[in-house]
């Protein structure tokens, strides 16, 4: 792989060096600006992999939630654990296994640089953006929060010094409505001004429950609101205040049972043998509830003319109840309830020298708390009350988190700059008030009865308390090889803090904590503009070294405990193109690859040494196509076509084959007619166009209830919408 890639650098070489058949045309590809080095840079500046998908990107996309953007990253997948309204991230084969409401992502989710440490803080994100910023590889010395896997940015459009306004309205398939809209209004010339945005979407659930008097399931009813204020008394100083809240709330999401054994399912007969991939039989109508708001506050003052000194505080709540039906049956089999709530304040400090020497450079401070008060409780055979095993579990968990660091980059030559960083975490995590609970239905009453397990003389176990300290670095030069081609190699660490287990039920034993993750990276890339920058080529390859990843590890005797993997690797590439091929023709191609590995790894009581990573497909590609056509005084036709291939992966580290989703395209469609003016656009749009059926998730739980839980992808969805701008 490293031989192909570099023979692909020499071929890039020789084409820096062909003629530019853009010349006479006239049209180029657009400069994309990013701040993933907290400064503003062209995207073809940055020495890092990154990927951006603007404002204008997602409307033509269709994406709803942050669990769809992965299929338009590459080496991006994501998990959906808790149903579409909740992300699990893996990047380049860095994710997590532990879903405990408690534990943070090791891929770091910000919004507006503001970091979101848990899920009941991560969703809803998708409206009024700016643009999306996917960084691939270790984060650390640009950030506030340290990450093994990378970071997703959300940028959200800011307030201008201009009157603006946009309203959307969409109707699609199962009972579709969606409302998306903005107003911006100057109130002090160039002084003050605001910007309000909000989004709903309501539609039925897509997975049909055919049993009399209960809901369908993954229905969707959301909604989010943000208003910012720019206030800007004078040229070197401006603040930014955000506030935002969200809420969704809808039937839970139908999981499948599968692969259901001759038994039936949990021994009890039941086998779905008249249903579709998409139909259930459940028997919960019980709705999810989650929730968040947040206040944030952005300060940037130019400090004379020579540095910029940024605040950044913010304070989120969120809230996050999540029903299952772990069954889909209408068998009181595996009934699920996790419950969080959590409170976190942020403060980072930054100061930053101008872009005007041959040494610039960037210092930062990071503090945060960390709040969260966390319940589950598992229903297992209530149908069958002599067999029954209830477990409950609630506990509440705080994080400090400290971080200095320094990210420096000095010109040796007027081509080749060298960048170094250096930074210091200091992680402090306390357990409280933890208390478990295990029994069953009582068979004569059927009310649940539940005796105190953990600690076993009742109360609560004594406050748990560890401290993580790191030293994490980056260094790496960068070569502008010409005025269109710049290469780069670096060395990159991150770090995940230690955590603590939300899964013990049965035993003390089971209260582990575990060690930080880290990877240690090697990255060799290249950015080119070719042709008159009408063909854009990002490409990067890597290396990881990835010690002491996080796992739940269930036990021969039943036990959860919370355990280090040893050592894992990943070897990898990503390849991103954007052509303009003629001037009304935009072509994009997106190309993964992941050779990943167990190095060290044994769960309970077998070694999976060599085995695959969770969600790591060796191949995924993803292209679009564009084209703007019959242009006339009724405006123009933007047509738009876009497949995303994924392949084979494994949802558990046995690499259980039954479990796993095969590879498989999924491809969508959107039909634009947009206004000379404009002002306004109306559009027909399709998403998985063939209506695949693939898995997004996947659980073995033969042993114990003779089928596996599977989460669903979405099936074929359609509308339409039309859009006013002012």
């Amino acid at each position: 792989m490293i031989k192909i890639y570099i023979s692909a650098l020499a071929v890039v070489g020789t084409l820096s060096s062909a003629p530019c058949l853009g010349t006479v045309q006239g049209y180029a590809i657009e400069e994309v600006i990013v701040t993933s080095q907290k400064r503003s840079e062209s995207l073809q500046d940055v020495p890092i992999s990154v990927t951006v998908l603007s404002g204008e990107d997602l409307v033509g996309l269709k994406l709803r939630s942050g669990t769809e953007i992965g299929a338009q990253v590459p080496n991006m997948q994501i998990q959906t654990p808790y149903g579409d309204s909740q992300p699990v991230i893996a990047l380049r084969g860095v994710s997590m296994s532990d879903y405990s409401h408690n534990q943070s992502s090791p891929v770091a989710m910000y919004v507006d640089e503001v970091y979101k440490s848990v899920g009941a803080l991560q969703s809803l994100q998708l409206f009024d953006l700016e643009r999306i910023e996917v960084l691939r590889g270790p984060q650390g010395t640009l950030y506030g929060k340290n990450a093994t896997g990378g970071a997703v940015n959300f940028i959200t459009r800011r307030p201008e010094f201009e009157r603006a306004a946009y309203l959307a309205l969409g109707i699609g398939n199962y009972n579709r409505w969606e409302v998306n809209g903005a107003v911006q209004e100057t109130l002090i010339d160039e002084t003050l001004a605001l910007r309000a945005a909000l989004m709903y979407t309501q539609l039925d659930g897509y997975v049909d429950n055919k049993l009399s008097g209960f809901d369908d399931q993954s229905e969707t009813d959301d909604w989010a609101a943000r208003v910012s204020v720019l206030y800007a008394p004078f040229s070197e100083l401006e603040a930014l205040l955000r506030l935002q809240k969200s809420r969704s709330e809808a039937a839970n999401y139908g999981t499948l049972a599968g692969n259901i054994g001759s038994e039936g399912l949990g021994f009890g007969g039941y086998t779905r043998e008249r249903l579709d991939f998409h139909e259930n039989e459940s028997d919960r109508n019980i709705e999810k509830d989650l929730g968040s708001e947040g206040l944030s506050i952005t300060v940037t003052w130019n400090v004379g003319g020579r540095h910029t000194l940024t605040s950044i505080t913010a304070y989120d709540e969120g809230d996050w109840f999540s029903p299952e039906d772990g069954d889909g049956s209408p068998l009181n089999i595996d009934h699920n309830d996790y419950f969080s709530e959590v409170r976190q304040i942020t403060q980072e400090f930054r100061l930053s020298s101008e872009v005007s020497s041959a040494f610039d450079w960037i210092a930062g401070l990071y503090a945060g708390k960390e709040t969260v008060d966390a319940s589950v409780h598992y229903r297992f055979f209530n149908e069958f009350p002599e067999s029954s095993l209830n477990q409950r579990n609630e506990f509440t968990q705080a994080r400090t988190s400290y971080a200095a660091y320094l990210h420096t980059v000095y010109d040796l030559t007027e081509v080749l700059t060298l960048a170094f960083g250096l930074r210091y975490t200091e992680d402090e995590s306390e357990l409280e008030q933890f208390r478990a609970f295990v029994g069953g239905i009582d068979p004569v009453s059927g009310l649940e009865v539940l005796s105190q397990t953990i600690p076993a003389t009742g109360g609560v176990v004594p406050t748990r308390r560890f401290v993580d300290r790191d030293w994490s670095g980056k260094v790496g030069f960068d070569w502008q090889m010409s005025k269109e081609i710049l290469l780069y190699i670096s060395y990159s660490e991150g770090y995940r803090s230690g955590a603590f287990n939300g899964q013990a039920f049965i035993d003390v034993a089971e209260l582990t904590q575990v060690d930080p993750e880290e990877v240690a990276s090697w990255e060799l890339g290249v950015k080119a503009q070719l042709f008159s920058n009408r063909l854009q080529l990002n490409g990067a390859v890597f290396h990881y070294d990835y010690s002491d990843q996080q796992f739940l590890n269930v036990t021969p005797e039943l036990l959860q405990l919370l355990v280090n993997a040893d050592e894992s690797r990943v070897l990898g590439a990503e390849l991103e193109l954007l052509a303009l091929p003629i001037e009304d023709v935009s072509l994009r191609l997106g190309l993964g690859f992941l050779d990943s590995e167990y190095k060290q790894l044994t769960l309970g009581g077998v070694d999976l040494s060599g085995n695959e990573l969770i969600t790591a497909p060796e191949w995924n590609i993803n292209a679009a196509f564009d084209w703007e056509f019959a242009s006339g005084k009724w405006g123009t036709f933007v047509l738009h076509l876009d497949s995303v291939y994924t392949d084979d992966q494994f949802f558990d580290a046995a690499n259980t084959r039954r479990i796993s989703q095969e590879g498989y395209w999924v491809s969508n469609g959107r039909l634009t007619l947009r206004s000379e003016d404009d002002r306004y656009d109306l559009a027909l749009w399709v998403k998985n166009i063939e209506d695949k059926h693939y898995t997004t998730y996947a659980l073995d739980l033969q042993a114990f209830f003779n089928y596996d839980i599977m989460n669903r992808g979405q099936p074929r969805t359609y509308g339409a919408e039309i859009t006013w701008r002012y």
